[in-house]
Formats: structure tokens, sequence, C-alpha cells
């Protein structure tokens, strides 16, 4: 069975039709710094809205050399780059319409496809679609230049694998623990944007891969905001909660 697969078959027996966010440690405060990220990010009320483009992310996470916990990969954007230039994130970009070419037209297939494409591009890393686990949904707030509705997946690589980045949109890369991303983060010697530090901080107690693995399985997906008009799982390709 491929992985990704398998979670789809664990999360309908898990997952509610509200989408909320149930992780190890549960922060209580995440939506409310949700809504003060949605604030803050709205410029010119004014301004006409416009459609988020889709994209997809990856989560990639192996082991530490201890054993004791998880590192995750982040990559380091040109700073010249208009969206988050000089930040901090997951591998991953726009699902391009070659995406969808044998998709069915179905956005989350033609996702899984562009997560793995952006993976190779970025960071020179080779993963397969059946290693993909979709874990969350964001969507930016409107009211600004550029937007993008996002599909999250976690995929694990082993320590021996090699990351090689273009020096072009992407000019570094880390391998670091979730604990110690959001302690750069606080210490401001790196910029997060707001979905990469939340996603931080759901699986920052996380102390393996296995471990990952099972709560990305039984977790259900994260959508923001919760009633997002740009996640629709079942046409998109995504199986949607089985009925209580």
């Amino acid at each position: 069975m491929r992985m990704n697969e398998g979670a789809q078959t664990i999360n309908q027996k898990s997952r509610s039709g509200s989408g909320i966010f149930r992780q190890i440690g549960y922060d209580e405060g995440l939506g409310k710094r949700q809504s003060a990220w949605t604030q803050s990010l709205e410029e010119d009320p004014g301004m006409s809205e416009m459609t988020p483009v889709p994209a997809a992310t990856v989560v990639v996470a192996r082991d530490s050399v201890a054993a004791d916990s998880i590192e995750i990969l982040l990559l380091k954007r040109n700073s010249k780059l208009v969206f988050h230039g000089g930040h901090w994130v997951f591998p991953g970009g726009r699902v391009d319409q070659a995406d969808f070419a044998g998709a069915d037209g179905l956005e989350y297939r033609a996702a899984l496809r562009a997560a793995v494409r952006e993976t190779k591009e970025e960071a020179g890393l080779e993963i397969g679609e059946g290693q993909l686990i979709h874990t969350a949904h964001w969507t930016t707030p409107p009211h600004l230049p550029r937007r993008f509705c996002t599909w999250f997946f976690m995929c694990p690589v082993p320590r021996s694998s090699v990351v090689s980045v273009d020096n072009d949109e992407i000019l570094e890369h880390r391998w670091i623990t979730p604990k110690a991303a959001l302690a750069a983060s606080k210490a401001e010697e790196i910029v997060l944007p707001q979905p990469t530090k939340e996603t931080l901080k759901s699986i920052a107690q996380i102390r393996s891969v296995e471990a990952l693995l099972t709560w990305a399985e039984a977790t259900p997906v994260h959508i923001f905001p919760e009633d997002s008009p740009f996640y629709r799982p079942r046409e998109m390709g995504y199986p949607s909660p089985n009925p209580c």
C-alpha cells in the first residue's frame, strides 16, 4: 500500500467535518494567533480580492543523530523574491498546469505531483507521491497582491539524503529540530512564515520519524481558514471523512 493511501484510510476514520487541528501538545492559542496573522497581512480592504493559486509544500523529516528528536528541512529563499523573500520555508511552490496532466483535473493529485517536483527542484531530493501524507491546507488571507491555497504534506527521508539547492531561488538549507527552529525565530535569527511556524509548533514534541508518521496519519487535516471555500477535498480528489 502506498503511504498516502494508508494515510487516507486512517484519516477517514479519525477526521471530523469541522477540520479541528488535534495535535500533540495542542496549543489553545492557535486560533488567536491565526486571527492575528490574518489581520496583520490584510493590507488595503478596498483592494479587489485575488483568487488564490494552488500550491504544495512538503515537511521533509528525518531522525536526528541522537535519535531523540526529528530534524526538519528548511530552505532560505532569496531575499530578492517577492513572496517570502529571505524567509526560511519548507520545500514547495505553485501547482503548475503541467502537474494536472494525467490528474483528471483533480487538484489534490496535481498537488502531489507539484510537491514531488518542487522538492526535487528546490532541494535536489527525490521523493515519491506514495511517501506523502496530507496534513494541512492553508489559504493566504484576502486583500493581498499574492495569494496561495497550499496543500501541506509530510514526507520521511533517510539521514543519508543529500540536499542540493539551486543558489538562485534557494540560497541555503538547514536540517534543524522544530524546537531549535522556533527558538531561532523567537531570537529573530531567522524568519518563519506563520504557517511554517504553526506547523513546527504542532510537531515540536515528536521524537522520531516513526512517531511523526503515526501522528500525521491519525490527526485531522488542519484547514485555515476553517471554512475555506478553496478546500473541497471530495471534488478535489482527496477522500472526505466517513459519515459519523
